[in-house]
């Protein structure tokens, strides 16, 4: 994350305000792990890297990540499982033998991103926002 991935943000960046437009950077979604009753941010050096790139180009920054692991450790690990690719066995057609993918987002957890990222560009007030209702 110090190498390639910042310089490709960097990239991007700059590519994207050349072009006219404003680039907004994400951190990356949380992994749903729980330690202690708190989600466990394990993404730490990505995510340090696209808040220093943001910072250094001056970039908006949306936090997801941060958010997430709030809103996530608030309402435990059994609701923010439901964001995940997390079944038992038999609970899922395409997944006979259960999931335990923590990364992968469900329609639930795409939906719950979506909002969070609505949420903090109105919050930043950021021109994107006003595209919002």
């Amino acid at each position: 994350p110090q190498t390639t991935y910042k310089l490709y943000l960097k990239i991007y960046v700059a590519e994207a305000r050349a072009r006219g437009m404003i680039p907004i950077l994400c951190t990356q979604t949380a992994v749903c792990i729980f330690k202690n009753g708190r989600v466990v941010n394990m993404r730490n050096t990505y995510i340090q890297a696209c808040r220093e790139v943001a910072a250094e180009t001056r970039c908006p920054l949306i936090d997801l990540n941060a958010y997430a692991i709030e809103k996530m450790t608030a309402m435990g690990k059994v609701e923010a499982s439901r964001f995940y690719m997390i079944f038992a066995p038999g609970e899922h057609s395409k997944f006979p033998q259960g999931s335990n993918d923590i990364s992968h987002l469900r329609e639930a957890g795409a939906k719950f991103y979506a909002e969070a990222f609505v949420e903090l560009a109105k919050k930043q007030k950021l021109p994107i926002a006003e595209l919002f209702k």
